[in-house]
């Protein structure tokens, strides 16, 4: 009886081994086996491949860039951004950033560059993960080469009463108020080159981003300089261009276009006006002399149909050999407040052209803009 009791327990006792040993077999592969994208927080950034543009690729300005690449992560990816910038002068000229809750994004567009002279542009991406890691790097480059052919520019030379304007520097209104200039940018469209009546348009929209030039001395000094290359030769006697856009370019909005190009911006369209803001011409004005804090802030914003102008200036050209070749516009603001009749813009009671009845003062400062460009 006592060898049965005996034989019992062991066998008892060894059945209980056998099955933790199952027991725990089966957790430690459970464990082994187990789904890395369940991963609660894989304390690592998001990883990137990228298919296009390739290593050292090569294009010419104007053309096609594919951007093709993909971002992954075990973890949600909560936003991303993907930028171009241009190596040169670090400016940036594309991007797309989005909010996202997936761990896959894929980015399959292109972009059409412009450059007057051989660049390099990087691309970066930039994501986050709901864990707050990090990818922020460069992930590629190519290289962006200049149209072949000639080049014609111009050097934007921007006055006040005949001496070089600079942003936030104090000058006398003509009805005798201090005030200074912060910004003044604008679009240009239909810019042709003619000989004898035969047109040769060259630069369809463009936006003349001329304020940082003027906030520094140096730099205001040589003048903002717009360049389009790739041109044939020629002989020409007058180039022509208009302040604004066409009706049928402003019939279009920011959304219609990518970021990278200038009709894409959306701090350039008014949707109150149906319109994108041809000129932008803001700053300070003091109309209490007793307070001498320029008080008032000045946001003369040019926009509508109605105040697109044209802009012709006689020039003697000749475009031979692959040359480049500048000439000088100068626009004097002084003579933007002033009319052909010498009546002076009411800048006290309109410093602001924000609403569909300023439309008249809107006009009457554009015809006034066209008659400050010369050459």
């Amino acid at each position: 009886m006592l060898s049965e009791k005996l034989f019992s327990i062991m066998t008892r006792f060894w059945l209980n081994i056998l099955l933790f040993t199952s027991i725990s077999i089966g957790l430690l592969a459970m464990v082994s086996c187990k789904d890395d994208t369940q991963d609660p927080n894989p304390n690592r950034p998001p990883s990137v491949s990228i298919s296009a543009p390739s290593q050292n690729a090569s294009y010419d300005s104007g053309t096609e860039v594919p951007i093709v690449l993909t971002i992954n992560h075990d973890a949600s990816i909560t936003s991303y951004k993907v930028t171009l910038r241009d190596r040169t002068n670090e400016e940036l000229v594309f991007f797309i950033s989005e909010f996202s809750d997936s761990r896959e994004i894929v980015i399959d567009t292109s972009v059409i560059l412009q450059s007057n002279c051989a660049t390099t542009i990087d691309i970066a991406v930039m994501a986050e993960d709901s864990f707050d890691n990090e990818l922020n790097e460069i992930v590629q480059s190519f290289t962006l080469n200049p149209p072949v052919g000639n080049t014609f520019g111009f050097r934007v030379n921007l006055q006040y009463d005949g001496e070089t304007l600079l942003m936030n520097k104090q000058y006398e209104y003509p009805t005798g108020q201090q005030f200074e200039f912060s910004r003044f940018d604008m679009f240009i469209s239909n810019l042709k080159l003619i000989d004898n009546g035969q047109e040769t348009l060259i630069k369809d929209i463009d936006f003349l981003a001329m304020t940082n030039t003027y906030k520094d001395e140096a730099t205001a000094a040589e003048g903002y300089i717009y360049k389009v290359a790739g041109l044939d030769d020629g002989n020409f006697d007058t180039v022509v261009f208009n302040i604004g856009l066409t009706p049928e370019m402003n019939a279009t909005t920011p959304s219609d276009y990518p970021v990278s190009h200038p009709l894409g911006q959306s701090s350039e369209y008014w949707d109150g006006w149906v319109s994108y803001i041809f000129a932008s011409i803001e700053g300070r004005i003091d109309l209490d002399t007793s307070n001498p804090n320029f008080e008032q802030g000045m946001a003369l914003h040019l926009g509508s149909n109605e105040a697109r102008q044209e802009v012709s200036l006689p020039i003697t050209l000749a475009l031979n050999n692959n040359e480049t070749k500048l000439i000088d516009i100068n626009i004097d603001l002084r003579e933007l407040f002033i009319d052909q009749d010498g009546n002076i813009y009411d800048v006290v009671s309109t410093p602001q052209t924000h609403n569909l009845i300023d439309i008249p003062m809107v006009i009457e400062l554009a015809q006034n803009l066209k008659k400050s460009i010369k050459n």
